[in-house]
């Protein structure tokens, strides 16, 4: 195959940034090493290190629509040991293990990512202060509620062709492939459902490669492909490119000069150094603050959340001596936080600019020796949108259209379709449609 090309993205220094990643990691070596008080990092990062130790085959059987088949019962079993006896998922379960009780600071909670001799004070989060945010079923399975306007083409027989011909998908996770609280046992409303996971097994047994394609960072990327039979990833928004499982990454740091970082240095700390977060919390005090627990064991990017004017925001990174974009990736429901006064949350990225999944999903295209019009793409979110640059259809799942920044970014693209179901259910009606029409063209 051929090589990635240099030219669209400049890199970090190969042997610089080894040695900065092995640095970091070396604080999470998972050999015999348990938390305890004396420890700095989260519990939300000891349970991403735990789950790196963890090794499963995957089941090879066709999950038939009956779950008569080994691999459904399987999956149906798993579903019936996640729900509490009204019927309904656990949410402590979610709560143990995902770390949403963590509220730790980034310079503590950083664990692995940040050297432990540095401590820099952004984006505080207060204790005292904590908002629960209010919880809902669907999102965006009554239509009613829509603006009328926000309406886009529906996925179906006017996209055959275009699906048949397809031969990768390259798909977001959160609001697109997972349910709330992140499962991909549930359906939108958080009900036990094995729909997503019997279209992830239809799909990987006819040999068709998925490409997760999220603002997620590499540990987290690395563990769901491995679970869900995938190799290839891209993580942090673009910046994070892995071609195969067993592969060296690739890190992206777009239009950055070549002497940006200092030795040692990863975006992620350069961006610290610069002040782009002391900065944001300043402009927009209560208003913004990090993504706890997801802004934690990161390499290139930040991910914080709030509700800001993003061109005022971005006119304040632009102060900054380093390039520096805010991406808004749509509206979040964090179990909990502590802005104020903000009731509509958003999910907000700190990238080198130049960097973006368009340009990750060029790179993975060119490396598989694929062009644009033998991709997919699915998501949710405004930043997903700009996938469909990339390949000759994006999919939104039907909660997209809640999103009105999605909806508007949509709308000035012909390809472009909506599912009828949302979250996972959505993803399972692309897999459905996709294979369907694979099959009837004879692809």
């Amino acid at each position: 195959m051929a090589s990635s090309p240099r030219s669209m993205a400049s890199e970090m220094s190969p042997a610089r940034l080894s040695s900065a990643i092995a640095t970091r990691l070396s604080h999470s070596s998972t050999s015999k090493v348990r938390p305890n008080a004396s420890t700095s990092v989260s519990p939300h990062a000891w349970s991403q290190i735990a789950s790196m130790s963890w090794r499963s085959e995957g089941t090879a059987g066709r999950i038939s629509k009956a779950t008569s088949s080994p691999a459904a019962r399987c999956v149906a079993q798993v579903t019936d040991m996640c729900a509490s006896p009204s019927g309904r998922s656990s949410p402590h379960i979610a709560q143990r293990y995902c770390g949403y009780g963590s509220s730790k600071r980034l310079a503590s909670s950083a664990g692995a990512m940040g050297p432990p001799s540095r401590s820099p004070t952004v984006l505080p989060h207060y204790r005292h202060r904590y908002h629960t945010a209010p919880r809902s079923g669907s999102v965006s399975a009554d239509a009613s509620r829509r603006d009328p306007r926000m309406t886009l083409p529906t996925l179906g027989d006017k996209h055959a062709q275009t699906l048949a011909k397809a031969r990768i998908l390259f798909t977001d996770v959160d609001g697109t492939l997972v349910a709330p609280g992140g499962t991909l046992l549930a359906d939108a409303a958080g009900r036990p459902c094995v729909r997503t996971a019997a279209a992830v097994v239809e799909v990987n047994r006819v040999g068709l490669p998925v490409v997760i394609t999220t603002g997620r960072n590499r540990m987290q990327c690395t563990e769901i492909s491995r679970l869900l039979g995938w190799h290839a990833f891209i993580a942090e928004l673009g910046c994070v490119v892995q071609f195969g499982r067993y592969e060296e990454p690739l890190y992206l740091t777009g239009d950055w000069p070549a002497d940006a970082l200092a030795d040692e240095e990863t975006p992620w700390e350069a961006i610290v150094r610069v002040g782009a977060l002391d900065a944001l919390a300043e402009a927009f005090p209560g208003r913004i603050e990090n993504h706890d627990p997801w802004h934690v064991d990161r390499i290139a990017t930040h991910v914080l959340r709030g509700n800001v004017d993003i061109a005022a925001a971005q006119a304040v990174l632009d102060e900054l001596p380093l390039p520096i974009d805010i991406i808004d990736n749509g509206i979040v429901r964090p179990p909990r936080h502590t802005l104020v006064g903000v009731d509509e949350v958003h999910a907000y990225h700190l990238v080198p600019r130049g960097t973006s999944k368009t340009r990750a999903i060029a790179l993975v295209l060119e490396r598989f020796e694929l062009s644009a019009q033998e991709a997919l793409s699915i998501g949710d979110s405004a930043t997903d949108v700009e996938m469909a640059d990339a390949t000759a259809l994006l999919v939104l799942v039907a909660n997209a259209l809640d999103d009105a920044g999605a909806v508007a970014a949509a709308r000035s693209r012909p390809n472009v379709a909506v599912t009828t179901r949302p979250r996972g259910e959505g993803w399972a009606e692309l897999a459905e449609t996709w294979l369907a029409a694979r099959q009837s063209l004879g692809a």
